[in-house]
C-alpha cells in the first residue's frame, strides 16, 4: 500500500463521502470509487460500507488504516520537506518560534535579513512565551526558536547558541502606586497582580531573597505571549509585568513605565536553539548567523 493508498484512505474517512474525498484529492468521484475498489481487492476486505448519496462508513480495517495513515504521511511530509532544505538552502518551509524580548529587539528586521538573503523561503512566524518555544521545539514542531530559557532547562537533541544576557525586571507604569514606596520589598509588591511571560518554576529559584508564601498565586495571575494585552494590564489594571526590559523597551526609555528596585538575581540569556535535524539545514544555520547579527545591530553585547 503506497501513500497514495494511505492518503486516499485517511480522506474518506475524514470526510465520510467518496464525492467529498475525491474532491479534496482534485479527482473524479468515478476515478476514486476505481481506485478504492481495486485497493480493496488488493487488501482482501472491504474497507467502507457505501450509502446512499455518496456516504461512505469506514470499516474497522479502513479505521485503523487511517489512524496509521496520519501519522505516515506527517513523517513523509517532513522528510519531502527536510531533504529540500537540505539539497536547496533556499526553498522549502522554515517554521520558526520568537519570544516576546527577542520579538521587541529583532524583528521586524530579522525578518527583512532572512527574506533578503533567502528570497524563496517560506517562513513561519510564531510568537509564544519561553516555555511554549521549548515545548514545541521539543516536539519538533518547530525548527528553530529565539528566546529566553532559564538556566534549569535541558535541551535534549537540540543545539543552543547564547545570545545576549539580561535580567529579569518587575515593570510597572509611571504612576503606579508603588514607584513611591520607599525600601520596597516583595510583600509591597505583592500585594498587586502580575503579568508574566514565562512560568513561576523558571524564575522562582533566581530571587536573591526568596520569595513569601503565596506568591506563587499572585506572580502567575496572567502569563501571557501578548505583550500588547500585557502593556494594557500595566497601564491601565495597575498589573506588574515580570519580564525582559526589552519587551517595554519604548515606554521604559521614554519615562512611561519604570523599573522597580527589588533585589533579584534571575537573569536568563536570550539563545537561539535548533534541533539537531534542523541544524543541517543550510538556511536554518543563515537565520543563526542573521540572529547573532540582529543582536549586535540592536547594539548589544553578544556572548
Amino acid at each position: 500500500m503506497d501513500l497514495h493508498h494511505l492518503r486516499l484512505v485517511a480522506e474518506i474517512c475524514e470526510r465520510g463521502s467518496i464525492g467529498k474525498a475525491a474532491q479534496a484529492l482534485g479527482v473524479s468521484q468515478p476515478t476514486l470509487s476505481k481506485t478504492l475498489a481495486r485497493l480493496e481487492d488488493q487488501v482482501g476486505q472491504v474497507l467502507f460500507q457505501r450509502g446512499r448519496g455518496g456516504s461512505a462508513t469506514p470499516t474497522i480495517f479502513a479505521l485503523h488504516i487511517s489512524a496509521r495513515a496520519r501519522e505516515i504521511l506527517q513523517w513523509s511530509d517532513q522528510l519531502e520537506r527536510e531533504i529540500e532544505l537540505i539539497a536547496g538552502g533556499e526553498v522549502g518551509r522554515v517554521r520558526m518560534g520568537i519570544g516576546p524580548s527577542a520579538k521587541a529587539l529583532l524583528l521586524p528586521a530579522l525578518l527583512t535579513e532572512i527574506l533578503n538573503r533567502f528570497p524563496h523561503l517560506h517562513l513561519d512566524v510564531d510568537v509564544l512565551s519561553s516555555d511554549e518555544l521549548y515545548d514545541r521545539l521539543a516536539l519538533r514542531q518547530l525548527d528553530l526558536i529565539i528566546g529566553h530559557f532559564s538556566p534549569m532547562l535541558d535541551f535534549p537533541q537540540m543545539r543552543v547558541s547564547p545570545l545576549f544576557d539580561e535580567p529579569g525586571a518587575s515593570i510597572v507604569r509611571d504612576g503606579h502606586p508603588l514607584v513611591s514606596v520607599k525600601n520596597i520589598d516583595w510583600p509591597d509588591c505583592l500585594k498587586f497582580p502580575h503579568v508574566s511571560t514565562v512560568k513561576y518554576k523558571t524564575y522562582a529559584p533566581y530571587f536573591a531573597e526568596g520569595l513569601p508564601a503565596g506568591a506563587e498565586q499572585i506572580l502567575t495571575t496572567v502569563r501571557t505571549s501578548d505583550m500588547d494585552f500585557a502593556r494594557t494590564l500595566v497601564e491601565e489594571k495597575d498589573f506588574v509585568a515580570l519580564a525582559s526590559p526589552l519587551v517595554f523597551r519604548p515606554e521604559l526609555r521614554s519615562g512611561r513605565f519604570v523599573t522597580l528596585p527589588l533585589a533579584r538575581r534571575y537573569r536568563s540569556a536570550c539563545s537561539v536553539a535548533v534541533s539537531n535535524e534542523a541544524a543541517h539545514f543550510p538556511v536554518v544555520r543563515g537565520i543563526v548567523e542573521l540572529a547573532r547579527q540582529g543582536v549586535v545591530n540592536a547594539g548589544l553585547e553578544l556572548l
